[in-house]
C-alpha cells in the first residue's frame, strides 16, 4: 500500500559506529519508498552537532527521530514500530 502525505519533514540523528542507527536508517530509505510525501535529513551528530543544536535539541542518545520539529523517539523502535511512529505523527 502506498501512503501519500504532505510535507513530512523528518531528521534522523545518528552517531559513528552505531549499528541502531545504521539500522534505522535502512529502515527509514525503505519506508519512504511507500509513504510519498516524507521529505528528511540523516544528520551525524560528531559531524553536525552545531545542526542540532541551532535547531533546538540536544541528542545524547542516538539515533533520534524528529518528525515536523519533535523529537518523537530515541533509540531504534524497529521496522514495524518505525512505520507506527511516522504514520502517527503524519
Amino acid at each position: 500500500m502506498i501512503y501519500t502525505r504532505e510535507n513530512i519533514n523528518v531528521m534522523l540523528i545518528v552517531s559513528d559506529n552505531c549499528r541502531e542507527c545504521d539500522e534505522l536508517e535502512i529502515e527509514l530509505k525503505n519506508i519512504t519508498g511507500y509513504i510519498n510525501g516524507i521529505n528528511y535529513q540523516v544528520i551525524n551528530k560528531e559531524h553536525q552537532f552545531g545542526l542540532a543544536l541551532l535547531l533546538g535539541f540536544e541528542i545524547l542518545i542516538t539515533p533520534a527521530l524528529i518528525i515536523n520539529g519533535q523529537l518523537v523517539t530515541y533509540g531504534n523502535p524497529g521496522n514495524k514500530k518505525l512505520e507506527n511512529v511516522l504514520l502517527k505523527h503524519i
